[in-house]
Parts: C-alpha cells; sequence; structure tokens
C-alpha cells in the first residue's frame, strides 16, 4: 500500500497517471452522504442492517 492510503481510505495514486493523462487516479472511497427524510427511521434502518 503507498504512503499515506489506508484500507478502505481515499487515496489518490500520483504515479504514471498523473503524469500521462494530467489527473489523478481515484483508486478508493472512505464515505458517503445519504440525504434521509427521517432521521429517527434512517438510524433505526442502519442499525438493524449494519449493527
Amino acid at each position: 500500500m503507498k504512503a499515506g492510503c489506508k484500507l478502505a481510505g481515499a487515496c489518490v495514486d500520483a504515479s504514471l497517471d498523473l503524469m500521462s493523462t494530467g489527473k489523478p487516479r481515484l483508486v478508493g472511497l472512505n464515505h458517503t452522504a445519504l440525504e434521509v427524510g427521517d432521521v429517527d427511521e434512517a438510524l433505526r434502518f442502519y442499525e438493524a442492517v449494519i449493527g
């Protein structure tokens, strides 16, 4: 694993892709945001599913 990268964390590989395309390459994602209508209902759902 490259320096600055963590398992399940966002990591940008700035090696050959950056040099060849001028753009960094995203190789991971560490979180997402969801908009919900009822926070209490969403919490119950995710606590039941994820634990």
